[in-house]
């Protein structure tokens, strides 16, 4: 873990459960404020701040949960 960041990669995938694209809506990728001049990702690439999302993550068995709080 660098700078306090942990990254997460989320796939829509065959053993996806659940991934709620509509929670993201309204909130505002900041992608281009860390990475400016490279705008030709910010459709690939989505940056997030967030206050009281939880992340679970046991990378063992390939298993991430994350929520409000």
């Amino acid at each position: 873990m660098e700078s306090d960041v942990f990254y997460v990669a989320i796939l829509e995938i065959g053993n996806t459960l659940l991934f709620n694209k509509n929670f993201w809506n309204g909130k505002r990728s900041v992608f281009s404020d860390i990475c400016p001049g490279m705008e030709e990702l910010c459709d690939i690439i989505r940056v997030y701040e967030t206050d009281g999302l939880m992340l679970y993550a046991d990378i063992k068995n390939q298993i991430a949960l994350c929520g409000n709080i």
